[in-house]
């Protein structure tokens, strides 16, 4: 990704962003229109290893992802995280 850095967990997974997941962006836009929701599905793959970490993240909004509000090129800070996890037998 663009935006990893040094404090980055170590980990061995997939990500998706694509626009299957427009419909669950949507609802989030309309939590609080303010936001800028940045949604990922991931699969993590056995055998990576999750460090210590926390989930913060900053990103740089791309022309492609871009609004009114929030420009391309605006930095943005997340403020919420939300993880579900579809594993069986977990």
């Amino acid at each position: 990704s663009e935006n990893q850095s040094s404090v980055d967990a170590e980990h061995r997974f997939w990500r998706y962003e694509g626009e299957k997941l427009d419909k669950v962006k949507s609802i989030m836009q309309e939590l609080d229109p303010k936001l800028h929701p940045r949604l990922q599905g991931a699969k993590y793959e056995s055998g990576g290893k999750i460090t210590l970490h926390n989930d913060a993240l900053r990103w740089v909004v791309r022309p492609d992802e871009c609004s009114d509000q929030f420009p391309a090129g605006t930095t943005v800070y997340r403020k919420v995280a939300l993880i579900y996890y579809l594993t069986q037998d977990w």
